[in-house]
């Protein structure tokens, strides 16, 4: 079993009193930096196997200025010992900050996996997640002026790993 938890404070205010007291890492700049792929989420929390890690409800840990409380709990088990491998995962986070029109809670994810490893360094995998998005989506400033919350996003992939020294 593995569970990480995360806390980024946020500010209340933006900018409108000129300075700005949130998290600030190098994704404000839209470089890689501060991002957080090592929990085992997929949807709430970007996923390190993904061409684009910054597809997910919460891109940075910043939060767009609003902070985060979040957390993720896996539980793995090898099926056949060092061959067939199997996780499932949850993840959840509030928002330290709601934004307006919306609420704190952004929601519940679930995903699994399912990994062989053919020999050496040659794994294939198969993964699947489902992100149940709630009040904070229902604000138009998280939705990109949309006035309704999306849809829950879904997904489902398969990957060769393949370490080549």
């Amino acid at each position: 079993m593995t569970a990480d938890f995360l806390f980024t404070s946020g500010d209340n205010n933006g900018i409108s009193d000129k300075k700005y007291s949130g998290v600030i890492t190098a994704n404000t700049w839209g470089s890689p930096g501060g991002i957080f792929i090592g929990h085992g989420g997929y949807l709430l929390f970007p996923h390190g196997n993904v061409v684009n890690r910054f597809i997910a409800a919460v891109a940075d840990i910043s939060n767009m200025g609003y902070g985060i409380a979040g957390g993720t709990v896996n539980f793995s088990k090898d099926l056949i010992p060092n061959k067939l491998h199997s996780k499932i995962g949850g993840a959840t986070g509030i928002s330290v900050i709601a934004p307006n029109g919306g609420g704190s809670f952004m929601g519940w994810e679930a995903n699994a996996k399912i990994g062989y490893d053919f020999g050496a360094f040659l794994t294939v995998e198969a993964h699947a997640a489902y992100i149940g998005l709630r009040d904070f989506y229902d604000s138009s400033v998280t939705n990109g002026g949309v006035k309704t919350r999306p849809v829950d996003p879904w997904l489902g992939f398969v990957c060769l790993k393949w370490l080549i020294f």
